[in-house]
């Protein structure tokens, strides 16, 4: 962009209008900076309140986080070593295989299809859903926070049930 910029800039033959594209591209470019700049704050906040809410989670020794979703499993690996955590099981994780994972890392797999299962085994944990958007689950949550369009969900002990969702999360 700049460098077509710079040959139409060469091509202007009057100052006028070499002026006016100059003051336009200076323009461009302070938006572009300014832009930059408050995208930059707003992902150091949101991550700065996604770490104050997972260290609230692995503090609690009895939690219990699910991940159904795919895509999020690499994103959360580093808590797997301070929390009971289960993510979908898939054969690999943006090109890196589910086994050698394992072996770096502290945490179960569930099918997609048992999430509720998983959820009624387990009613004696304080149980947290992680995924982008709101968790489809046969049992109550109550949202603690949203992030960049991941949703951090609570799962309130009272109503669970061990009867599958409609809806299931399976990733391919």
């Amino acid at each position: 962009m700049w460098l077509a910029i710079s040959i139409v800039l060469g091509k202007i033959k009057t100052r006028k209008m070499f002026m006016i594209s100059a003051a336009l591209i200076a323009v461009l470019l302070i938006v572009g900076i300014a832009t930059t700049v408050a995208t930059n704050d707003e992902m150091y906040k949101n991550g700065v309140q996604q770490k104050q809410i997972m260290d609230n989670i692995t503090n609690d020794p009895n939690s219990m986080l699910i991940i159904p979703s795919q895509n999020m499993i690499m994103y959360f690996l580093d808590y797997s070593n301070h929390s009971d955590i289960y993510f979908i099981n898939v054969d690999k994780v943006f090109g890196e295989n589910m086994d050698r994972l394992h072996k770096l890392y502290d945490f179960n797999t569930f099918n997609g299809k048992d999430i509720d299962n998983l959820i009624a085994n387990n009613t004696q944990k304080n149980i947290y859903v992680i995924s982008w958007g709101e968790p489809v689950l046969n049992t109550s949550t109550e949202k603690l926070d949203t992030q960049a369009g991941i949703v951090f969900s609570k799962v309130k002990p009272t109503n669970t049930t061990s009867i599958p969702a409609e809806e299931t999360y399976y990733e391919e």
